[in-house]
């Protein structure tokens, strides 16, 4: 079953096998003042948080953009 067969991915039919979902993070501040990072799918659907809450949105975004930099090289999934 290919992706685009794939009941989960039943949104993605009209899609070709070259594009890719858009994801988003998101920063937001918890109901205690601190600040976390979320990913978002394109369907707006939480794929990855935060494990660390910061204490100012510009910390929470600073690693985010280190997830984003170093994700690539990430190692250790099981095939």
């Amino acid at each position: 079953m290919t992706r685009q067969d794939s009941p989960a991915c039943s949104r993605t039919t009209n899609r070709t096998a070259r594009q890719e979902d858009t994801m988003n993070f998101v920063i937001y501040s918890d109901n205690g003042g601190r600040f976390h990072w979320r990913l978002d799918s394109d369907d707006g659907k939480p794929v990855a948080v935060s494990g660390a809450a910061f204490t100012s949105a510009d910390a929470a975004r600073r690693a985010a953009s280190d997830v984003h930099d170093r994700a690539g090289a990430a190692t250790g999934t099981d095939h």
